[in-house]
Formats: structure tokens, sequence, C-alpha cells
């Protein structure tokens, strides 16, 4: 719409111009159709009037666009889905980049799933619950992506700047440009403050007890930091490296997810996804879980290498 009046009034103000060059004063009843309305002032103030009206226009356009981008933001969102297949790839987690993008953002503390995966939220009900992450591939000589946070109506809330690599190899290169964008995230300070959780009110009694016990005054407990919680290795272990003093896991009941120990300490878990594979987080790397004949296999990337950690069944 404002496309359009833009272009009418060039037009208005090429016929203004045109009027002022060659108006000359007739009476009205002498000049001619066309030329009764080719009156300079009358042009002038009509060009005035509807760019007027087209500023405030596109004023009130831009108000309502940033208005609307301020009041989204991607803290407002608990979840985070990733495709399992983007339009570059030639087959579904094509070199397990689809699993290793939801790795990178478990760093930032964004909770996000492939859409093959089991999802804490209805995605036909409530699909508005989740951001979904958009890639496009570009680069000839190297390696060029781009990401972006869209919700649900597709409008983007958060873009982040190129990832780019310059590697060869396609494995590589896509983690190695995932790490360059992704670590922007870190700049977000991402902490989920969306809407909370509706909570019914109770009735409360006007009765008060015949006789109420004297209570103790409350005193705070300070919560511990995350650096300063330390779970120690309970239990008979499932599984442990060679050595007593590397690393070592336990399943729980079901087999569907593992807590990772390192020299007794807890330091990561692990999760089963839809694949068949565990998704691997620790406070120093992200990567995927795996049997391997009777050995239970840990790898991940670092630094662009493939590291590989072998941990043999407690007998």
């Amino acid at each position: 719409m404002a496309w359009k009046l833009f272009l009418k009034a060039i037009k208005l103000r090429k016929w203004s111009k045109n009027c002022r060059s060659t108006f000359t004063y007739q009476p009205y009843w002498v000049a001619s159709s066309s030329s009764r309305f080719c009156n300079p002032m009358l042009a002038n103030w009509f060009i005035f009037t509807l760019y007027s009206f087209m500023k405030k226009i596109l004023i009130l356009v831009f108000l309502m666009s940033f208005a609307f981008a301020k009041s989204q933001s991607i803290n407002n969102y608990k979840y985070v889905v990733v495709d399992n297949q983007y339009e570059f790839q030639q087959e579904p987690n094509q070199y397990r980049f689809n699993e290793f993008l939801v790795f990178e953002m478990a760093k930032y503390n964004i909770e996000a799933y492939r859409n093959i995966d089991e999802l804490p939220f209805n995605k036909e009900s409530e699909p508005c619950k989740a951001l979904y992450l958009t890639l496009e591939k570009s680069g000839f000589l190297s390696t060029k992506l781009d990401y972006a946070f869209r919700d649900c109506y597709g409008t983007i809330i958060v873009t982040l700047p190129q990832g780019l690599s310059r590697e060869k190899d396609f494995q590589k290169a896509y983690f190695e440009a995932t790490r360059d964008a992704f670590s922007n995230l870190k700049q977000l300070n991402y902490s989920f403050e969306g809407a909370m959780e509706i909570i019914t009110a109770v009735e409360v009694k006007t009765e008060m007890p015949k006789e109420a016990a004297p209570q103790e005054p409350m005193t705070k407990t300070p919560t511990p930091k995350a650096e300063e919680i330390t779970v120690k290795e309970t239990g008979r272990m499932d599984y442990r490296q060679d050595s007593n003093t590397a690393y070592s896991l336990k399943f729980n009941e079901s087999g569907d997810r593992f807590d990772l120990y390192y020299i007794g300490a807890k330091v990561g878990s692990g999760r089963k996804s839809a694949a068949g594979v565990y998704l691997v987080t620790s406070a120093s790397f992200s990567g995927i879980g795996f049997m391997e004949n009777a050995s239970f296999i840990i790898e991940y990337d670092k630094a662009g290498a493939l590291n590989r950690i072998k941990l043999q069944k407690v007998d």
C-alpha cells in the first residue's frame, strides 16, 4: 500500500512540475477543462498533504515492527527444534551434523531437540512453545552457514552472525562453522523467562486452629553454585575405562539415560535419542554414545579432531 502511494506521489510531482512551468492565468470560463485543474498552489498543497500522509504511515509501520521485535525474545521460548535434514544435506542427520547442533546449544543451556525426537510438548496443538532453527548454506571455496531462530509463524526472532569455515571436508566444515556462529549465543545470556504455569487459587479457611505450635524462625539456606556441587560416584558402575581413575558411567533402570563420571565425580549425562544413539553432554564436551560389540563408545569433536572414549562393561 505504501509503495503504491509512493509511486503515485512521484507521478503527481511530475504533473505539478509541468503544471507550474506551463501555467498561465486564464479566467475559469475561458480555460480548457484540463488547465482548470492545473493550479500550482493546488498542486503543491496536494503533494505536501500526500507526502505527510505517507510519512506518518511509514513511521507507524516502523514503530509497530520495532515494538513487535522488542516484545519477542529467545528468552520467551524454552525449546528449540532442529530439522533432522536440511535442504543442503543428502540424507537425514548427514555427518551427524543435526545431532551436533543439539549438542552445541546444550552448552548454552538451550534445550534443543531434533524434529524426530520425542518432544516435551505437543507439536501439533502447541507449536508456538518452541523456536525452529533454519539453516542456509552458501559459498564455493568456503562453507558459509546462516542461522535463524524462527517462531511458529516463521518470524525471525534471532539471527546469528554467519558461520565460516575453509575446511574442505564437509563434516569438519559444518562443525567449525557452527562453533564459529554459536559462540555468539553466549552474548544472549539465555535464560528462560516465558509464561509460568497457572497456579489455581486455593480456598483459605478462616477458622484458626485452637492451638498453634510455635514456629521456628526461618533461615535462608544458601544454594551452592554449580561449580561447588560435586556428585560422587555411588554404587556399581555399568561401564568403565581400563583405568579405575578415568571415565565410568551408570545407566538408569530403563536404560535410556545414564550419568557420566570422571575420577569418581559426576561430570555429565546422556539420554537416548529416537535414532538409537545417546546424546552425551558434559562440562568439557558434547558428543554421542553408542554400543560397539561389548563396549560403550563416546565420540566427540574437539578443535576439528574426532576424539573417542572406549568403556568396557563391568563384570
